[in-house]
């Protein structure tokens, strides 16, 4: 597990995977809400015109659209399918989002020879893509093409042609961004290429120097062989051929380099695989490998690159085919235990994964980009320290084997005479040993007895203990910690490792043993531990130290303590004393504001009671009415809320009719709807049958309603609808009010923080009703959300059952 790790780690760090490519909508591409600061493949649907090169491809009746990224073989134009030899022209419409940017487009590899073109003006030309088969020239060049446009939108138009290579086309991913960003990148990867480039031909030479002071380990020749072939291929393939930007080498002899370094490096690998492990590779096999190499290097060699490009498929699959081979030469290996044999497996692994990974890349399976760099640095270091080791291991036996053999030849005699000594001393030692043996027997027949007992009270303690060595090595847990967790000690060490430091404790725990190393005392903490189920434990840990007769430290002993029902217990006293707190809030204020305004009323009638006209008089009736109704609601909520807390509310559920019930409760706020010139539009069925509790859902409704009321200014509507929704009826209730906050949202049905607002017209409220509602729903077997945006109103949406639940 640990190697695959660290084969992932190499891997996340020397893959360099660019971002995802924008799709292009046949022609055009919109780059105006693109970062250039990064890059972008444009990839998707290019103009194409076969067999021309011309400009605004658009604008001709004979136009196609074909990707980019992969080689126009087999493409269908029209009623004609391309081949590798030919000519055409791609172009793109691009929209720019900065035309004050130098941008930098790069096209990677061209077959076989192309001029880029940004709104008809030359940019770059690479070969000479002009002529007849005869007169156009081929060439690789990567270097990164720069431009500006004062115009957001440029035409891209390229024109390629290939009469030599057994693909056509723009093969590679073309990139765009700035010009100085792009051409940074292009040359850190090209440093990065030379510096392995470097790092392997070294080693190479080194391992060369291994063979000449030690003809006999072949393995040493072969490896230098294949490595140097391997370093080379990597200056000559790639998306940018770094050689090329050290020394011009002709079109031709660099795709011979490149097609022969990958040849040879086949039979050369096998050659060394045979050299290293000589019982476990067939003879013949070996034969034939070599045989089919050579025989392909000596095509690219004395065949045009029309003809030996042709040749790269079948040498792919023989590549695959002698890969599958080496995997059964590993396995015959790891059968018979040879020395070396897993540090060979890992490093072929990833060798073999990267060479896989290019040659699908080449048939545009997948994009992302060479991995055979990191599978040859990884292969190359393994294989190194394999070979090093045996090397080491050879010198290091024959040093040892030597000097024992001086030794021995010098000091034989001494040695009998002292071994003699010895074997006389022992005998006379043992003699002392066995009667000390006989007296302490009976000592540790009652200790054993002892032991017995207290190894009982240990295991079947319910409490889970750990014993560890000084180190916190894990030795010994007892049936109590099986019990707890799930583990036995032998699952426990497969899933946490040995030590306790690992073993899902807290965080600090290294510092915990630390401090009861050094103090000698036991310390007391709490943590969560994850059982074998995957359920989380908390627990309370007893980290003892156990010290022997000289007062050093020898043992810890960890005792957890399950405190799940003590947090449980712990939660519902902070939930039990935060309804106490709000309830004497609500008495010791809320309530008062209510009868301070009922005491206003009635005394100002008093007083004036002779004084005032009928209409006054109407009125100051209506306003003791609306505080009487509001006051007895309250008085209403928080007894229906104290007797939530204490369990007191019974829910029998019926079926009602929701219009009936919603009229209903209207009814209470017709007063209220007039004071404030409210306007009410209902949508509910009459038809529509729910099945709750009648005075828990009439509750929910008051208080929504009242919510409603209280946060809507006047002259405004407010909405009341209901429609089914599966097996449920959803309810929705929303006005037109002030709103609430994003943070206020997530305290309105919190008894823990409970939030609460003056209305629009100062009314107060005490936040109860909220509360009251979503633990009435959810006892209807319901549910309660709420959406609010402030200064657009709030929206309460209720799904009851339409039906009996089960």
């Amino acid at each position: 597990m640990k190697s695959v790790k660290h084969i992932l780690l190499i891997f996340s760090l020397l893959f360099g995977i660019l971002p995802g490519a924008f799709a292009n909508s046949y022609g055009v591409l919109d780059l105006f809400e693109w970062n250039p600061d990064t890059f972008r493949k444009l990839t998707g649907k290019w103009y194409f015109v076969p067999g021309k090169h011309v400009f605004s491809a658009d604008t001709l009746t004979n136009h196609y659209f074909i990707e980019t990224g992969k080689s126009w073989n087999n493409e269908e134009v029209g009623d004609s399918v391309m081949g590798k030899n030919g000519y055409g022209t791609y172009e793109l419409d691009l929209i720019l989002p900065d035309t004050t940017l130098e941008y930098g487009l790069d096209l990677g590899s061209v077959a076989s020879s192309y001029a880029l073109y940004i709104d008809g003006q030359l940019i770059k030309k690479v070969g000479e893509p002009y002529g007849t088969p005869q007169t156009y020239r081929p060439e690789f060049n990567t270097q990164i093409a720069t431009f500006k446009s004062e115009a957001k939108r440029v035409k891209i138009t390229i024109h390629v042609t290939n009469f030599d290579y057994s693909k056509g086309g723009i093969w590679g991913e073309i990139r765009i961004s700035k010009a100085r960003k792009l051409e940074l990148y292009r040359q850190n990867r090209i440093n990065f290429i030379f510096l392995l480039f470097g790092g392997i031909l070294v080693m190479s030479l080194y391992h060369a120097g291994l063979y000449l002071l030690r003809r006999k380990e072949k393995s040493s020749l072969y490896f230098f062989f294949w490595t140097f072939a391997a370093a080379f291929r990597l200056l000559f393939s790639g998306r940018y051929f770094p050689a090329l930007d050290m020394f011009y080498v002709n079109w031709f002899w660099t795709v011979k380099i490149e097609y022969l370094t990958f040849y040879l490096s086949i039979p050369l690998f096998l050659k060394f695989v045979s050299e290293l492990f000589p019982r476990s590779v067939d003879k013949y096999i070996m034969r034939v490998v070599l045989i089919f190499g050579a025989l392909a290097s000596l095509i690219v060699l004395v065949t045009p690159v029309s003809l030996f490009t042709y040749s790269v498929v079948a040498y792919q699959l023989f590549t695959f085919a002698c890969i599958g081979y080496v995997f059964i030469v590993l396995y015959r290996i790891l059968g018979k235990n040879e020395p070396g044999s897993k540090t060979f497996l890992l490093g072929f692994l990833v060798l073999a994964v990267t060479v896989i990974h290019d040659i699908l890349s080449a048939h545009y399976l997948f994009s992302n980009g060479s991995w055979f760099s990191t599978g040859l640095v990884f292969f190359v270091v393994s294989q190194a320290y394999l070979l090093a080791s045996r090397f080491t291991s050879t010198f290091s036996r024959a040093e040892v084997l030597s000097n024992q053999l001086n030794y021995m030849n010098v000091h034989l005699e001494k040695i009998v005479d002292e071994r003699t000594q010895k074997l006389q001393d022992a005998n006379e030692e043992l003699k002392e040993k066995n009667d000390e043996v006989s007296r302490q027997s009976d000592q540790m027949t009652i200790m054993n007895k002892e032991l017995r007992k207290l190894s009982v009270a240990a295991s079947e303690t319910d409490n889970a203990i750990v014993i560890t060595n000084k180190d916190g090595e894990i030795e010994w847990v007892n049936r109590g910690f099986e019990r707890l967790y799930g583990y036995s000690l032998g699952e426990m060490h497969q899933r946490f490792g040995n030590n306790l430091k690992k073993a899902g404790r807290s965080k600090h725990i290294e510092t915990l043993i630390k401090q009861v190393i050094d103090t000698r005392k036991s310390v007391n903490y709490e943590s969560t531990v994850e059982a074998h189920d995957g359920s989380k434990i908390q627990v309370q840990t007893t980290l003892s130290p156990i010290m022997d007769a000289n007062n050093e430290l020898i043992y810890l002993v960890a005792i957890d303590t399950d405190i799940r029902k003590l947090k449980k217990v712990e939660r519902e006293l902070k939930k039990s004393n935060s309804a106490k707190n709000k309830l004497f809030s609500i008495i010791a204020h809320d309530l008062r504001s209510p009868f301070n305004s009922l005491l206003g009323l009635t005394e100002l009638m008093l007083a004036r009671y002779k004084e005032l006209s009928s209409e006054e008089l109407l009125q100051f009736l209506k306003d003791l009415n609306e505080v009487s109704q509001k006051t007895y609601y309250l008085l209403l909520n928080l007894l229906e809320w104290s007797r939530t807390q204490r369990d007191k509310i019974e829910i029998n559920p019926q079926k009602h009719n929701l219009a009936a019930l919603l009229d209903e409760t209207l009814g209470l706020f017709t007063t209220s709807f007039e004071n404030k010139n409210l306007i009410l539009k209902k949508d509910v069925a009459d038809d529509l049958q729910i099945f709750v509790d009648y005075q828990s859902f009439s509750t929910v409704l008051r208080n929504l309603i009242s919510n409603a009321i209280k946060f809507t200014p006047r002259n405004k509507h407010i909405h009341i609808s209901a429609k089914e929704s599966g097996a449920f009826i959803e309810v929705t209730v929303r006005d037109e009010g002030i709103g609430i906050s994003p943070d206020n949202v997530k305290r309105l049905f919190s008894a823990e923080e409970s939030y609460s607002t003056e209305g629009t017209e100062q009314e107060k409220g005490t936040g109860l009703g909220l509360m009251l509602c979503k633990s009435f729903v959810e006892k209807n077997e319901g549910t309660i959300d709420v959406e609010s945006k402030v200064g657009y109103g709030t929206t309460f949406r209720v799904r009851i059952p339409a039906a009996p639940w089960a």
